[in-house]
């Protein structure tokens, strides 16, 4: 993963593909299940639970409708959509807010997931947005995953309280286990 640049904006992302990158987080985390989860999403669970438990003791790690979710410091809010209006050139947010985990002063919600599908974005160098009360960063790596999905879908939401080194932390675990199953 490139380093995080603060300041950057993505403009003319979607609702719809904010939407589906970042997911609703919706209910409370469910306890691991069997080993039916993806490979490489079970090898990122045990890395990042070893880690995090180290710094961040009270983020909590599991399964969400079979996406790997870790959070600290979250809470749900009522977001409103950026979208943009039918002739497309200027962007505006919907009336109608949705709910959506995101992180407090401090916190972060991460949210990672397998797919058979690239994205139909440009994202290979990952797209970083700034929201008006954290920053979202979302990525996708093409994986060699037998046994598994082809790409792995990454989601980070943090704020300005947010330890820098957490974040490193976790960008760190992300791209060493999607390059160590990267397509050689």
């Amino acid at each position: 993963m490139p380093a995080f640049r603060n300041g950057a904006t993505v403009l003319g992302t979607s609702a719809a593909t904010l939407a589906i990158l970042s997911g609703i987080f919706a209910g409370s985390l469910r306890a691991r299940a069997p080993a039916t989860h993806d490979p490489v999403l079970t090898r990122l669970e045990a890395r990042l639970t070893e880690t995090l438990h180290q710094s961040s003791p009270q983020a909590t790690v599991g399964y969400d409708e079979g996406r790997l979710v870790a959070r600290f410091r979250t809470q749900t809010f009522l977001v409103h959509a950026l979208g943009r209006r039918m002739d497309r050139s200027i962007p505006h947010y919907n009336p109608k807010p949705f709910p959506e985990i995101g992180p407090d002063y401090g916190g972060f919600a991460l949210e990672l997931f397998t797919d058979a599908n690239p994205s139909q974005q440009a994202l290979a160098a990952g797209n970083l947005e700034r929201e008006p009360y954290w920053t979202r960063y979302f990525m996708y790596y093409q994986l060699r995953n037998p046994g598994g999905l082809p790409y792995l879908w990454v989601t980070l939401k943090y704020n300005e309280g947010t330890d820098p080194a957490v974040i490193a932390r976790i960008e760190k675990i992300v791209e060493e286990t999607a390059l160590a199953n990267a397509p050689r």
